[in-house]
């Protein structure tokens, strides 16, 4: 299976170049690697100096980059629902029910459900990695919320309409008449079954590696630790911190704040430049994070 590495921090702390770098280094050791935009800003391709769509392009040997456009998804989503719903809706409320669903998938929270329904298409994808250049900290942590969320309210959904199918059966039966397969519970179950997939490959350290990026700023490393915390209460497991823009002037209070999390720092990124871009910058970068790579070695066995 495709072993998945999901880079979260704040925004402007330098995500997108790690992930860039990240992907690039496990390319040149010959792993596939498909490196995916997640942020809606799309910066990846302003990265890596070169145009990114929403279909793979290579990059270079072994590496494919694609800027995720979370909203078509979303809309072909939302019309696959609105087809299944064409065979149990009646006529008469059909209309106002596809327009019902037209506007959730346009509304807030379905960037994140789309990217948890697309997360287990990669990690079936065949790719060695895929590494996620994720939105900033608090769009990252409503993603990985949202599989166990989805997860009570599928069931829900599943108890309600369990209970109807079951007197549709019992009314059929008393009728003489043959019950046929409910679609909606087929689409639910279906829908429970690549959420709960989702949500343990989120939680497998074998499957799924996320670190943190962090800058030696108070903003940040205040962010960072909160985080640290709320990934163990969500059972997410985290390999480690890489401290980006790291330099040796820094405030007593900001060095007590690396003191706190020193445990988790993977790596130090010593990085001058204002701007980071192209593949030779991104290769200068990559042999920094050296032992980030020997983590995901090991983990992507």
């Amino acid at each position: 299976m495709t072993h998945l590495v999901f880079l979260g921090g704040k925004g402007g702390v330098g995500k997108t170049t790690l992930s860039c770098a990240i992907a690039y280094q496990l390319a040149v050791a010959g792993r596939r690697t498909l490196l995916v935009s997640t942020d809606p800003a799309h910066s990846v391709g302003d990265v890596l100096d070169m145009e990114i769509g929403p279909a793979p392009r290579r990059v270079v040997e072994n590496l494919y980059a694609v800027e995720l456009d979370l909203e078509k998804v979303a809309l072909e989503k939302g019309k696959r629902v609105i087809e299944v719903a064409a065979k149990i809706v009646p006529p008469d409320i059909y209309e106002a029910f596809s327009k019902y669903v037209d506007a959730v998938v346009r509304g807030p929270g379905v960037d994140e459900y789309v990217l948890v329904e697309k997360t287990l298409d990669y990690a079936n994808s065949g790719y060695d990695f895929v590494v996620f250049d994720t939105a900033p900290i608090g769009h990252t942590f409503k993603l990985l919320q949202l599989p166990d969320l989805l997860r009570r309210w599928l069931e829900l959904l599943k108890r309600q309409r369990l209970t109807y199918v079951k007197l549709s059966r019992n009314i059929a039966k008393l009728k003489g008449e043959t019950h046929r397969s409910d679609p909606l519970l087929d689409f639910l179950e279906a829908t429970a079954k690549r959420i709960e997939a989702t949500a343990r490959i989120l939680k497998d350290p074998n499957a799924t590696s996320f670190f943190l990026v962090a800058n030696p700023e108070k903003v940040v490393l205040d962010e960072t630790i909160r985080f640290i915390e709320r990934l163990k209460e969500l059972g997410i497991p985290l390999k480690g911190v890489i401290m980006n823009k790291h330099r040796e002037q820094i405030t007593p209070r900001v060095r007590h704040m690396i003191e706190k999390i020193s445990n988790y720092i993977v790596a130090y990124v010593s990085n001058n430049e204002d701007e980071v871009y192209g593949i030779e910058k991104i290769a200068a970068m990559g042999k920094m994070i050296g032992s980030v790579l020997q983590i995901l070695n090991q983990s992507g066995k």
